[in-house]
């Protein structure tokens, strides 16, 4: 068969009746779905709404606005000359600590939310380029040191880089209201002007204003042989200023 005649037969009108059978079909089809959008747009129009947007607004826009409020207010309440009171009253923060990374390093003590012992997401998660952290309480106030370190036990001074920062209320166990204190006072206060879309109003530096890292001090660890029996000398370490004889 020729080109020509392959041509006339797909133009014979049986075909052109076949499409147009199969379109009418599909016009048939898009009234069945018309109609059921519109049964559909009706029964979304006479659902309730009520309890689902009560729910929204009280569960999540509420409770966010409130955080996101509270650093305002907390930044009111703020005083620079209390600050650095509590500053003064503070134990300085060691320049360096042990890679050892012990429990207990000049007199301050690992803290459990950033241990350069352990891992895991939560570890240093809001201090993150330390390695770990140490506090200590002041013993003129309620006051704490929080000290943080890179991985060379180097003391961390740029809260960009994950420095700890001035505890006004040190925290101790969950039984002594200076742990709640600790919360609203330093830890909420943190959440609410560093996390989130309080970034863009740069409010964590005015949080940092008023927590700041603090200042170190060089310390040296001095060895310092126990007396008795030469075979059970054991080799122990003390803290020691620079410039001092120790």
């Amino acid at each position: 068969m020729t080109k020509e005649a392959l041509l006339v037969t797909d133009l014979h009108p049986s075909r052109w009746y076949s499409i147009f059978r199969f379109l009418s079909r599909f016009n048939r089809q898009s009234i069945s779905i018309s109609r059921l959008l519109t049964t559909l747009l009706t029964t979304i129009k006479s659902f309730s709404w009520k309890r689902p947007v009560k729910f929204l607004i009280c569960g999540f826009i509420v409770p966010y606005f409130l955080f996101s409020a509270y650093c305002p207010i907390w930044l009111a309440l703020q005083s620079e000359s209390y600050t650095e009171k509590s500053m003064n009253e503070t134990p300085l923060c060691p320049c360096q600590v042990s890679i050892m990374w012990d429990g207990d390093q000049f007199g301050f003590n690992v803290d459990p939310s950033c241990d350069a012992r352990k891992s895991g997401y939560w570890n240093c998660r809001f201090h993150q380029g330390a390695k770990g952290c140490y506090r200590r309480k002041s013993t003129k106030s309620a006051a704490g040191a929080q000290c943080c370190y890179d991985k060379n036990g180097i003391w961390i001074a740029d809260w960009n880089k994950g420095a700890g920062t001035l505890d006004m209320y040190y925290p101790q166990t969950l039984t002594t209201i200076s742990t709640y204190q600790h919360f609203f006072s330093d830890v909420l206060s943190y959440f609410s002007c560093c996390i989130g879309a309080s970034k863009i109003l740069n409010s964590c530096e005015h949080y940092m204003k008023y927590r700041p890292p603090g200042k170190c001090e060089h310390l040296l660890l001095t060895p310092v042989y126990a007396s008795g029996d030469p075979d059970s000398l054991t080799l122990t370490t003390s803290p020691c200023r620079l410039n001092e004889y120790c």
